[in-house]
């Protein structure tokens, strides 16, 4: 009896070893199943994120092209269709008179046909113009015009009369001056755009009428961004009465 009742305390012993190990393995393995569905599920998570990221990064990137492809098409689109339209409808800018006296004009191009006589034959030509009207801006005369085919140079910027006689009072980027062989018609634009305008339409008349390039023309956005860009940086290199070089070197020390 001694024995069986041994026996059955070293049986029951075993059973709860048994059952502790049980109990310990199935712990392990909801834990190992835990530890399991958790990385499953932070994996799950980061892949959802990176792509989100991707495809955030992808829309901006896209966005960004969208707007490089836009801004260079406007830049080099040699077609300033724009711009004409303005040009032929009339803006209103100071001009300059031979006095030096500033008079508000509106401003514009014609663009029509004139009949004219060649070795015995009348056929039709273009004839561009530049005009421009005083208060109330309806009368257009002869006199105050100025037939595109005579123009020699086009001065825009520190090279424009109207910023020489008054150089503290304008901005060089709003002054052009048209050029004739017998005098020269200067204007103050009021705005960048304004400049912009009439600066390229001239420059494209003058190069399609005299069948030449304009000294000193603007034919195109980019160039004109260029130009407008160059002369601000030289109006603050004068402003500091620096050069160009010690100007960019002070620059670059306050950076």
């Amino acid at each position: 009896e001694e024995q069986w009742k041994s026996e059955a305390q070293r049986l029951e012993a075993q059973l709860h070893r048994m059952t502790e190990h049980h109990r310990m393995a199935a712990k392990q393995v909801r834990d190992f199943r835990q530890a399991d569905d958790a990385r499953a599920a932070g994996e799950q998570k980061r892949a959802a994120e990176e792509q989100r990221l991707a495809e955030e990064k992808a829309q901006q990137e896209a966005e960004k092209s969208s707007k490089r492809r836009e801004r260079h098409g406007i830049i080099t689109n040699p077609n300033i269709y724009r711009q004409m339209a303005e040009a032929l409808a009339g803006i209103y800018v100071e001009k300059v008179d031979s006095k030096g006296r500033r008079e508000r004009r509106l401003l514009r191009v014609v663009c029509s046909m004139k009949r004219i006589r060649d070795r015995g034959r009348e056929h039709q030509a273009p004839d561009m113009q530049l005009r421009w009207s005083k208060a109330p801006f309806k009368d257009w005369p002869d006199r105050s015009s100025c037939d595109l085919e005579q123009v020699i140079s086009l001065g825009y910027g520190f090279a424009a009369r109207a910023w020489w006689l008054f150089p503290d009072k304008v901005k060089p980027q709003l002054c052009f001056s048209v050029n004739t062989p017998n005098r020269s018609f200067d204007f103050i634009c009021n705005s960048d755009w304004d400049a912009e305008v009439m600066v390229t339409v001239i420059s494209r008349l003058c190069t399609r009428i005299q069948g030449w390039p304009l000294h000193g023309g603007v034919n195109s956005h980019s160039r004109f961004l260029s130009m407008k860009g160059w002369t601000k940086v030289q109006a603050a290199c004068r402003a500091s009465k620096n050069t160009l070089c010690n100007h960019l070197l002070d620059a670059a020390a306050k950076m």
